[in-house]
Protein backbone atom coordinates (compact mmCIF):
# COMPACT_ATOMS: atom_id res chain seq x y z
CA UNK A 1 0.00 0.00 0.00
CA UNK A 2 1.32 3.43 -0.92
CA UNK A 3 2.10 5.48 2.16
CA UNK A 4 2.32 9.22 1.37
CA UNK A 5 4.81 10.76 3.77
CA UNK A 6 4.88 14.36 2.60
CA UNK A 7 2.19 17.02 2.50
CA UNK A 8 2.34 19.71 -0.21
CA UNK A 9 2.83 23.23 1.11
CA UNK A 10 0.02 24.58 -1.08
CA UNK A 11 -2.46 22.66 1.08
CA UNK A 12 -1.69 24.68 4.24
CA UNK A 13 -4.55 27.20 3.94
CA UNK A 14 -7.04 24.51 3.01
CA UNK A 15 -6.04 22.38 6.00
CA UNK A 16 -6.34 25.27 8.44
CA UNK A 17 -9.83 26.13 7.14
CA UNK A 18 -10.90 22.48 7.24
CA UNK A 19 -9.71 22.09 10.83
CA UNK A 20 -11.60 25.21 11.89
CA UNK A 21 -14.79 23.91 10.24
CA UNK A 22 -14.61 20.27 11.33
CA UNK A 23 -13.50 20.67 14.93
CA UNK A 24 -16.97 22.01 15.85
CA UNK A 25 -19.95 19.67 15.62
CA UNK A 26 -22.86 21.51 14.02
CA UNK A 27 -25.59 22.46 14.75
CA UNK A 28 -24.71 21.67 18.36
CA UNK A 29 -21.70 23.99 18.53
CA UNK A 30 -19.64 21.62 20.69
CA UNK A 31 -16.00 20.56 20.12
CA UNK A 32 -16.02 17.31 18.16
CA UNK A 33 -12.93 15.94 19.91
CA UNK A 34 -14.60 16.39 23.28
CA UNK A 35 -17.64 14.22 22.57
CA UNK A 36 -16.76 11.79 19.78
CA UNK A 37 -16.30 8.12 20.64
CA UNK A 38 -14.35 5.81 18.35
CA UNK A 39 -16.85 3.20 17.26
CA UNK A 40 -16.55 -0.50 16.62
CA UNK A 41 -17.48 -2.06 13.29
CA UNK A 42 -18.13 -5.55 12.01
CA UNK A 43 -17.18 -6.59 8.50
CA UNK A 44 -20.13 -7.47 6.31
CA UNK A 45 -19.50 -10.67 4.39
CA UNK A 46 -21.26 -10.41 1.00
CA UNK A 47 -23.56 -13.31 0.29
CA UNK A 48 -22.43 -15.52 -2.54
CA UNK A 49 -24.79 -17.31 -4.95
CA UNK A 50 -25.14 -21.05 -4.45
CA UNK A 51 -24.12 -23.44 -7.22
CA UNK A 52 -26.99 -23.88 -9.66
CA UNK A 53 -28.87 -20.77 -8.50
CA UNK A 54 -30.93 -19.49 -11.44
CA UNK A 55 -30.43 -15.80 -10.75
CA UNK A 56 -27.07 -15.10 -9.04
CA UNK A 57 -28.02 -11.47 -8.43
CA UNK A 58 -31.11 -12.03 -6.30
CA UNK A 59 -32.55 -14.04 -3.50
CA UNK A 60 -36.18 -14.72 -4.37
CA UNK A 61 -37.11 -14.89 -0.71
CA UNK A 62 -35.93 -11.31 -0.21
CA UNK A 63 -38.05 -9.80 -2.98
CA UNK A 64 -41.38 -8.20 -2.01
CA UNK A 65 -44.32 -10.43 -2.93
CA UNK A 66 -45.73 -7.94 -5.42
CA UNK A 67 -42.43 -7.77 -7.29
CA UNK A 68 -42.14 -11.56 -7.33
CA UNK A 69 -45.68 -11.83 -8.70
CA UNK A 70 -45.02 -9.16 -11.32
CA UNK A 71 -41.82 -10.86 -12.42
CA UNK A 72 -43.52 -14.26 -12.62
CA UNK A 73 -41.32 -15.51 -9.81
CA UNK A 74 -43.90 -16.15 -7.11
CA UNK A 75 -45.33 -19.13 -9.00
CA UNK A 76 -41.83 -20.56 -9.47
CA UNK A 77 -41.04 -20.14 -5.80
CA UNK A 78 -44.25 -21.85 -4.67
CA UNK A 79 -43.68 -24.71 -7.14
CA UNK A 80 -40.15 -25.18 -5.90
CA UNK A 81 -41.35 -25.37 -2.29
CA UNK A 82 -43.97 -28.01 -3.20
CA UNK A 83 -41.36 -30.10 -5.00
CA UNK A 84 -39.01 -29.98 -2.02
CA UNK A 85 -41.69 -30.78 0.57
CA UNK A 86 -41.16 -34.16 2.16
CA UNK A 87 -37.71 -34.71 0.71
CA UNK A 88 -34.73 -35.35 2.97
CA UNK A 89 -32.88 -32.13 3.80
CA UNK A 90 -29.88 -33.11 1.69
CA UNK A 91 -32.11 -33.71 -1.36
CA UNK A 92 -33.79 -30.34 -0.78
CA UNK A 93 -30.54 -28.69 -1.67
CA UNK A 94 -30.22 -27.17 1.76
CA UNK A 95 -27.82 -24.25 1.78
CA UNK A 96 -24.62 -24.98 3.64
CA UNK A 97 -24.37 -23.43 7.05
CA UNK A 98 -22.77 -20.01 6.72
CA UNK A 99 -19.71 -19.18 8.73
CA UNK A 100 -20.18 -17.10 11.84
CA UNK A 101 -19.77 -13.36 11.24
CA UNK A 102 -16.37 -11.99 12.13
CA UNK A 103 -16.02 -10.28 15.52
CA UNK A 104 -16.29 -6.49 15.75
CA UNK A 105 -13.07 -4.53 15.38
CA UNK A 106 -12.11 -0.97 16.20
CA UNK A 107 -12.52 1.72 13.60
CA UNK A 108 -8.72 1.96 13.44
CA UNK A 109 -8.49 -1.74 12.59
CA UNK A 110 -11.20 -1.42 9.92
CA UNK A 111 -9.18 1.39 8.33
CA UNK A 112 -6.03 -0.72 8.47
CA UNK A 113 -7.82 -3.59 6.75
CA UNK A 114 -9.43 -1.57 3.98
CA UNK A 115 -8.23 1.48 2.09
CA UNK A 116 -11.57 1.56 0.24
CA UNK A 117 -14.12 1.32 3.01
CA UNK A 118 -17.92 1.51 3.25
CA UNK A 119 -19.36 2.30 6.69
CA UNK A 120 -22.94 1.04 6.96
CA UNK A 121 -25.11 2.16 9.86
CA UNK A 122 -28.68 2.78 10.88
CA UNK A 123 -29.91 6.37 11.45
CA UNK A 124 -28.14 7.87 14.45
CA UNK A 125 -25.34 5.29 14.46
CA UNK A 126 -22.68 7.99 14.01
CA UNK A 127 -21.78 7.69 10.33
CA UNK A 128 -21.58 11.39 9.45
CA UNK A 129 -19.84 12.29 12.70
CA UNK A 130 -17.31 9.51 12.11
CA UNK A 131 -16.46 10.92 8.69
CA UNK A 132 -16.05 14.39 10.16
CA UNK A 133 -13.79 12.99 12.89
CA UNK A 134 -11.65 11.17 10.32
CA UNK A 135 -11.37 14.36 8.31
CA UNK A 136 -10.32 16.33 11.38
CA UNK A 137 -7.75 13.73 12.46
CA UNK A 138 -6.13 13.58 9.02
CA UNK A 139 -6.25 17.37 8.57
CA UNK A 140 -4.50 17.87 11.90
CA UNK A 141 -1.86 15.28 11.03
CA UNK A 142 -1.26 16.82 7.61
CA UNK A 143 -0.97 20.32 9.03
CA UNK A 144 1.48 19.13 11.65
CA UNK A 145 3.59 17.57 8.90
CA UNK A 146 4.01 21.07 7.43
CA UNK A 147 5.35 22.55 10.66
CA UNK A 148 9.09 23.07 11.00
CA UNK A 149 9.05 23.32 14.79
CA UNK A 150 9.97 20.21 16.79
CA UNK A 151 7.77 18.84 18.14
CA UNK A 152 4.75 20.36 16.36
CA UNK A 153 1.96 21.80 18.48
CA UNK A 154 -0.88 19.36 19.30
CA UNK A 155 -3.95 19.79 17.14
CA UNK A 156 -7.12 20.13 19.18
CA UNK A 157 -8.27 18.45 22.35
CA UNK A 158 -7.83 15.07 20.67
CA UNK A 159 -4.06 15.73 20.59
CA UNK A 160 -3.92 14.27 17.11
CA UNK A 161 -0.41 13.22 16.22
CA UNK A 162 1.42 12.74 12.93
CA UNK A 163 -0.06 9.21 12.57
CA UNK A 164 -3.85 9.72 12.55
CA UNK A 165 -5.64 6.85 14.30
CA UNK A 166 -2.43 4.85 14.28
CA UNK A 167 -2.12 4.92 10.48
CA UNK A 168 1.40 5.75 9.33
CA UNK A 169 0.29 8.03 6.53
CA UNK A 170 -0.58 11.63 5.83
CA UNK A 171 -3.31 12.54 3.40
CA UNK A 172 -5.28 15.69 2.57
CA UNK A 173 -8.91 15.03 3.58
CA UNK A 174 -11.99 16.12 1.64
CA UNK A 175 -15.49 15.66 3.09
CA UNK A 176 -18.26 15.56 0.47
CA UNK A 177 -21.98 14.81 0.52
CA UNK A 178 -22.98 12.47 -2.29
CA UNK A 179 -26.56 13.87 -2.54
CA UNK A 180 -24.95 17.17 -3.62
CA UNK A 181 -22.95 15.51 -6.38
CA UNK A 182 -23.92 16.30 -9.96
CA UNK A 183 -23.49 12.95 -11.73
CA UNK A 184 -24.19 14.56 -15.10
CA UNK A 185 -20.96 16.53 -14.80
CA UNK A 186 -17.85 14.94 -16.30
CA UNK A 187 -15.52 13.69 -13.57
CA UNK A 188 -18.22 14.47 -11.02
CA UNK A 189 -16.23 13.64 -7.88
CA UNK A 190 -13.20 15.59 -9.06
CA UNK A 191 -15.50 18.56 -9.76
CA UNK A 192 -16.82 18.32 -6.19
CA UNK A 193 -13.25 18.30 -4.86
CA UNK A 194 -12.52 21.49 -6.81
CA UNK A 195 -15.68 23.09 -5.38
CA UNK A 196 -14.79 22.13 -1.81
CA UNK A 197 -11.30 23.58 -2.22
CA UNK A 198 -12.80 26.81 -3.55
CA UNK A 199 -15.20 27.00 -0.59
CA UNK A 200 -12.42 26.67 1.97
CA UNK A 201 -9.65 28.70 0.34
CA UNK A 202 -11.43 31.23 -1.88
CA UNK A 203 -9.37 30.29 -4.92
CA UNK A 204 -9.31 27.53 -7.50
CA UNK A 205 -7.38 24.31 -7.24
CA UNK A 206 -5.08 23.80 -10.20
CA UNK A 207 -6.23 20.77 -12.21
CA UNK A 208 -2.66 19.54 -12.66
CA UNK A 209 -2.14 19.74 -8.90
CA UNK A 210 -5.25 17.65 -8.19
CA UNK A 211 -4.22 15.09 -10.80
CA UNK A 212 -0.78 14.83 -9.23
CA UNK A 213 -2.26 14.34 -5.77
CA UNK A 214 -4.52 11.60 -7.12
CA UNK A 215 -1.62 9.88 -8.83
CA UNK A 216 0.54 10.08 -5.71
CA UNK A 217 -2.21 8.94 -3.32
CA UNK A 218 -2.23 12.21 -1.38
CA UNK A 219 -5.99 12.31 -0.69
CA UNK A 220 -8.48 10.95 1.83
CA UNK A 221 -11.93 11.32 0.25
CA UNK A 222 -14.88 11.00 2.65
CA UNK A 223 -18.24 10.53 0.94
CA UNK A 224 -21.39 10.81 3.04
CA UNK A 225 -25.03 9.96 2.37
CA UNK A 226 -24.95 7.44 -0.47
CA UNK A 227 -28.41 6.24 0.59
CA UNK A 228 -29.76 9.81 0.43
CA UNK A 229 -29.09 10.20 -3.29
CA UNK A 230 -32.44 10.42 -5.15
CA UNK A 231 -33.48 7.12 -6.69
CA UNK A 232 -33.32 8.44 -10.24
CA UNK A 233 -29.68 9.51 -9.76
CA UNK A 234 -28.34 6.77 -7.50
CA UNK A 235 -26.99 4.52 -10.25
CA UNK A 236 -25.24 7.41 -11.97
CA UNK A 237 -23.69 8.52 -8.67
CA UNK A 238 -22.48 4.95 -8.05
CA UNK A 239 -20.91 4.93 -11.51
CA UNK A 240 -19.22 8.28 -10.84
CA UNK A 241 -17.91 6.97 -7.52
CA UNK A 242 -16.53 3.75 -9.00
CA UNK A 243 -14.97 5.68 -11.89
CA UNK A 244 -13.30 8.01 -9.42
CA UNK A 245 -11.97 5.03 -7.46
CA UNK A 246 -10.05 3.94 -10.56
CA UNK A 247 -8.51 7.42 -10.79
CA UNK A 248 -7.70 7.45 -7.08
CA UNK A 249 -6.14 4.00 -6.91
CA UNK A 250 -3.47 5.08 -4.40
CA UNK A 251 -5.74 7.28 -2.27
CA UNK A 252 -8.03 6.32 0.60
CA UNK A 253 -11.84 6.48 0.21
CA UNK A 254 -14.48 6.07 2.92
CA UNK A 255 -18.19 5.98 2.03
CA UNK A 256 -21.03 6.20 4.60
CA UNK A 257 -24.55 4.93 4.02
CA UNK A 258 -27.62 3.50 5.69
CA UNK A 259 -28.41 -0.11 4.82
CA UNK A 260 -31.77 0.93 3.33
CA UNK A 261 -31.34 1.88 -0.30
CA UNK A 262 -27.74 0.65 -0.43
CA UNK A 263 -26.48 -1.77 -3.05
CA UNK A 264 -22.98 -3.12 -2.36
CA UNK A 265 -20.11 -1.46 -4.18
CA UNK A 266 -17.76 -3.70 -6.10
CA UNK A 267 -14.35 -4.77 -4.86
CA UNK A 268 -11.96 -3.52 -3.60
CA UNK A 269 -14.51 -1.73 -1.39
CA UNK A 270 -15.05 -3.59 1.87
CA UNK A 271 -18.13 -3.05 4.01
CA UNK A 272 -18.20 -2.65 7.78
CA UNK A 273 -21.33 -2.17 9.85
CA UNK A 274 -21.11 0.27 12.77
CA UNK A 275 -21.92 -1.52 16.02
CA UNK A 276 -24.10 -0.34 18.94
CA UNK A 277 -22.27 1.22 21.86
CA UNK A 278 -21.44 -1.07 24.76
CA UNK A 279 -22.77 0.05 28.19
CA UNK A 280 -19.48 1.48 29.52
CA UNK A 281 -18.81 3.46 26.34
CA UNK A 282 -22.41 4.67 26.19
CA UNK A 283 -22.36 5.92 29.78
CA UNK A 284 -19.06 7.74 29.19
CA UNK A 285 -20.50 9.23 25.99
CA UNK A 286 -23.54 10.52 27.91
CA UNK A 287 -21.30 12.20 30.50
CA UNK A 288 -19.16 13.90 27.89
CA UNK A 289 -22.14 15.22 25.96
CA UNK A 290 -23.75 16.56 29.12
CA UNK A 291 -20.46 18.22 30.07
CA UNK A 292 -20.20 19.81 26.62
CA UNK A 293 -23.74 21.20 26.83
CA UNK A 294 -23.03 22.72 30.25
CA UNK A 295 -19.51 23.90 29.32
CA UNK A 296 -18.04 21.86 32.16
CA UNK A 297 -15.36 19.18 32.43
CA UNK A 298 -16.64 15.59 32.16
CA UNK A 299 -15.30 14.78 35.63
CA UNK A 300 -17.28 17.61 37.28
CA UNK A 301 -19.33 16.22 40.17
CA UNK A 302 -22.66 17.61 38.96
CA UNK A 303 -22.08 16.21 35.48
CA UNK A 304 -21.30 12.75 36.80
CA UNK A 305 -24.23 12.81 39.23
CA UNK A 306 -26.84 13.97 36.69
CA UNK A 307 -25.57 11.76 33.87
CA UNK A 308 -25.52 8.68 36.07
CA UNK A 309 -29.02 9.46 37.40
CA UNK A 310 -30.32 9.72 33.84
CA UNK A 311 -28.53 6.52 32.91
CA UNK A 312 -30.13 4.68 35.82
CA UNK A 313 -33.63 5.86 34.91
CA UNK A 314 -33.26 4.73 31.29
CA UNK A 315 -31.53 1.40 31.87
CA UNK A 316 -33.98 0.38 34.60
CA UNK A 317 -36.71 0.21 31.95
CA UNK A 318 -36.31 -2.57 29.38
CA UNK A 319 -38.44 -0.65 26.86
CA UNK A 320 -35.98 2.26 26.95
CA UNK A 321 -32.68 0.41 27.02
CA UNK A 322 -32.35 0.67 23.24
CA UNK A 323 -31.98 4.43 23.71
CA UNK A 324 -28.47 3.75 25.01
CA UNK A 325 -27.28 1.98 21.87
CA UNK A 326 -26.77 4.87 19.43
CA UNK A 327 -24.93 8.20 19.72
CA UNK A 328 -27.96 10.15 18.46
CA UNK A 329 -30.38 9.04 21.18
CA UNK A 330 -27.71 9.42 23.86
CA UNK A 331 -27.09 12.97 22.65
CA UNK A 332 -30.81 13.68 22.95
CA UNK A 333 -30.80 12.32 26.50
CA UNK A 334 -27.91 14.64 27.35
CA UNK A 335 -29.69 17.61 25.79
CA UNK A 336 -32.82 16.99 27.85
CA UNK A 337 -30.85 16.52 31.08
CA UNK A 338 -28.80 19.66 30.38
CA UNK A 339 -31.97 21.77 30.49
CA UNK A 340 -33.99 19.86 33.08
CA UNK A 341 -33.63 17.77 36.19
CA UNK A 342 -32.69 14.16 35.31
CA UNK A 343 -35.91 13.02 36.97
CA UNK A 344 -37.77 14.60 34.04
CA UNK A 345 -36.79 11.48 32.10
CA UNK A 346 -39.10 9.47 34.35
CA UNK A 347 -41.97 10.66 32.15
CA UNK A 348 -40.34 9.27 29.01
CA UNK A 349 -41.95 5.96 28.06
CA UNK A 350 -40.65 5.36 24.53
CA UNK A 351 -38.25 6.54 21.83
CA UNK A 352 -41.04 8.76 20.48
CA UNK A 353 -41.44 10.23 23.97
CA UNK A 354 -37.75 11.12 24.02
CA UNK A 355 -38.01 12.78 20.61
CA UNK A 356 -41.01 14.80 21.74
CA UNK A 357 -39.29 15.98 24.91
CA UNK A 358 -36.11 16.80 23.01
CA UNK A 359 -37.96 18.87 20.39
CA UNK A 360 -40.23 20.64 22.89
CA UNK A 361 -37.49 21.52 25.35
CA UNK A 362 -33.87 21.49 24.23
CA UNK A 363 -34.36 22.07 20.51
CA UNK A 364 -37.07 24.71 20.86
CA UNK A 365 -35.08 26.65 23.46
CA UNK A 366 -32.32 27.01 20.91
CA UNK A 367 -34.81 28.24 18.33
CA UNK A 368 -36.12 30.87 20.78
CA UNK A 369 -32.55 31.97 21.46
CA UNK A 370 -32.15 32.52 17.71
CA UNK A 371 -35.26 34.71 17.57
CA UNK A 372 -38.22 32.33 17.20
CA UNK A 373 -41.41 33.39 18.99
CA UNK A 374 -42.85 31.18 21.69
CA UNK A 375 -46.25 31.21 20.00
CA UNK A 376 -44.70 29.78 16.83
CA UNK A 377 -44.11 26.36 18.43
CA UNK A 378 -47.33 24.71 17.12
CA UNK A 379 -46.54 25.77 13.56
CA UNK A 380 -42.94 24.66 13.94
CA UNK A 381 -44.07 21.20 15.05
CA UNK A 382 -46.55 20.99 12.14
CA UNK A 383 -43.81 21.96 9.70
CA UNK A 384 -41.38 19.49 11.25
CA UNK A 385 -43.93 16.70 10.90
CA UNK A 386 -44.66 17.55 7.26
CA UNK A 387 -40.99 17.90 6.43
CA UNK A 388 -40.10 14.61 8.14
CA UNK A 389 -42.80 12.83 6.16
CA UNK A 390 -41.55 14.45 2.95
CA UNK A 391 -38.02 13.23 3.63
CA UNK A 392 -39.25 9.75 4.48
CA UNK A 393 -41.19 9.49 1.23
CA UNK A 394 -39.09 11.54 -1.18
CA UNK A 395 -35.67 11.78 0.43
CA UNK A 396 -35.20 15.50 -0.33
CA UNK A 397 -33.87 17.98 2.18
CA UNK A 398 -32.81 21.19 0.41
CA UNK A 399 -33.82 24.63 1.65
CA UNK A 400 -36.12 25.00 -1.36
CA UNK A 401 -37.88 21.76 -0.41
CA UNK A 402 -38.27 23.00 3.16
CA UNK A 403 -39.85 26.23 1.94
CA UNK A 404 -42.19 24.32 -0.36
CA UNK A 405 -43.18 22.01 2.49
CA UNK A 406 -43.96 25.08 4.60
CA UNK A 407 -46.19 26.52 1.91
CA UNK A 408 -47.98 23.18 1.58
CA UNK A 409 -48.55 22.92 5.35
CA UNK A 410 -52.05 24.31 5.86
CA UNK A 411 -52.58 23.35 9.49
CA UNK A 412 -53.55 26.33 11.66
CA UNK A 413 -54.80 26.25 15.27
CA UNK A 414 -58.41 27.45 15.76
CA UNK A 415 -58.66 31.22 16.14
CA UNK A 416 -55.07 31.83 15.06
CA UNK A 417 -53.61 33.57 12.06
CA UNK A 418 -50.99 31.87 9.99
CA UNK A 419 -47.57 33.01 11.31
CA UNK A 420 -44.64 34.29 9.36
CA UNK A 421 -42.50 31.61 7.62
CA UNK A 422 -39.84 30.08 9.84
CA UNK A 423 -37.44 30.13 6.89
CA UNK A 424 -37.11 33.58 5.39
CA UNK A 425 -36.76 33.50 1.58
CA UNK A 426 -33.86 35.26 -0.07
Amino acid sequence: MAQPQTVPEEARTYLEKAIAAWRILQPDGVPLEGVYTLLQARQRIPSRPQEGQDDPRRDLEALPEERRRTAGLLRDLVSRRKEQKGKPRKEQGEKPREASPPPPVSLQEALRQARFLVLVGEPGAGKSTTLQYLGLAFACAARQALETSTPPAPCGQGNFGPAPLGLEEQRIPFLLRLPDLNPEEPLAVEAALHHEWQEFTGHSLNAETLNRWLDEGQLLVLLDGLDEVPDNLREKVREALLSFRLRAEKCRIVVATRPAGYAPLSEPFREFTLQPLDPDTAQSFLRRWLAARRNLAPDTTTVITDADAAWQIITDRPALQRLTLTPLTLKMLAEVVADEDPQALAAVRSRAGLYERYVNSALWKRAVARGARTEDLPWALALLEAWAWSRQVQGRHTEADLRRTWEETQWTPPGKDRPRPLVTPG
